[in-house]
């Protein structure tokens, strides 16, 4: 009802297919999650991805997304606050835009194809050197 009553700037939606996802999101600045205890949270790092503003409730694996208490919320007080200071301020929302596109290179599937490439590699080799030459030639 708040969305509706409020759609100019606010809008609240469902599924959306992944080429609709990609074109909303790059339609706006600022995105808002307000779940609590959020194990990871990929549609923070989506919004995070597109170049959205984006502010998180302070619990779970989002406030780690983000990375800037400048974005973390306690409690509706401090998420209008917090969201009126970007609003208000250019050269703060400007750092947090810089600050999230490099929190973005975190979480990309090149980064995250790399790492467990690593992982697995590294595995490989502890467990190789554990083996018996004799054995395992």
């Amino acid at each position: 009802r708040l969305c509706e009553d409020n759609n100019s700037w606010a809008s609240l939606e469902g599924f959306l297919d992944r080429k609709e996802l990609s074109r909303y999101m790059g339609d706006n600045r600022y995105g808002i999650n307000t779940a609590e205890d959020e194990p990871f949270g990929i549609g923070i790092a989506e919004m995070v991805k597109s170049g959205c503003i984006t502010f998180v409730a302070n619990s779970g694996g989002q406030t780690e997304i983000v990375g800037s208490n400048d974005l973390v919320f306690d409690n509706v007080d401090d998420a209008v606050k917090k969201i009126s200071n970007v609003l208000t301020d250019r050269s703060q929302a400007d750092s947090l835009l810089s600050h999230l596109q490099e929190r973005s290179k975190l979480f990309s599937a090149k980064k995250f194809s790399s790492q467990f490439k690593q992982i697995i590699g590294e595995a490989i080799d502890a467990k190789a050197s554990t083996l018996d030459p004799a054995i395992h030639p």
